[in-house]
């Protein structure tokens, strides 16, 4: 059973799937957390790269009119992630206070967090349009460029109830938002720091 510790008056948000059936059936959370299935919401972050052996889940669960807070982690004896692989899991209590809680949801809400886009979040591509005299001249009116970074980790939201279940990924969204600039993953990395900080404490 889930054992609740702490109560608080917000209600969990309505949300809808966003057609990421696969990621679902592979979640490592779903499929490995003891007393998974038994939230009635479920909002869980975590940061992972090909390499890594441990992966540290931070959660937010409602059951039951409570909200309980945690962090999760799943250790594995190599970076093959499957169930036969599981070296162990470790799960901590965490404690929010309500005004965190509350600042939480304002910072989603804001943010549009329930509607982003995944395609946004994982822009690689920049056109552009001021091209030289030189180029002008061969037809060229604008240049593609492509970014790439090898071995980086990718940010990876959650969010979870009986009926509904969206993911929200971006691969090395600092890296990216630096160089191609876009709405949506900034408002991502908004939340993702607002969600951490209220485990921390901050």
């Amino acid at each position: 059973m889930v054992s609740p510790i702490l109560i608080l008056g917000q209600n969990p948000p309505n949300f809808q799937s966003n057609e990421m059936k696969d990621k679902k059936v592979e979640s490592i959370i779903l499929n490995n957390m003891k007393g998974a299935n038994e939230f009635e919401f479920m909002l869980a972050f975590h940061q992972v790269g090909y390499w890594n052996t441990g992966i540290k889940y931070t959660v937010l669960g409602y059951y039951q009119g409570n909200w309980t807070a945690f962090n999760w982690t799943i250790y594995y004896k190599s970076n093959k992630r499957t169930a036969e692989n599981i070296r162990k899991t470790k799960r901590r209590k965490t404690i929010i206070k309500p005004n965190q809680l509350d600042r939480l949801f304002v910072t989603l809400d804001s943010n549009d967090f329930w509607n982003l886009n995944i395609d946004s979040l994982n822009v690689y591509t920049k056109t552009d349009t001021i091209i030289n005299d030189s180029l002008s001249a061969l037809g060229i009116d604008a240049i593609e460029y492509f970014f790439n970074i090898s071995d980086g980790d990718t940010w990876v939201f959650e969010v979870i109830n009986n009926t509904e279940y969206r993911h929200l990924s971006s691969y090395e969204p600092e890296y990216f938002q630096e160089v191609i600039p876009i709405e949506e993953r900034l408002k991502f990395m908004d939340c993702k720091k607002t969600f951490l900080s209220i485990f921390s404490g901050k």
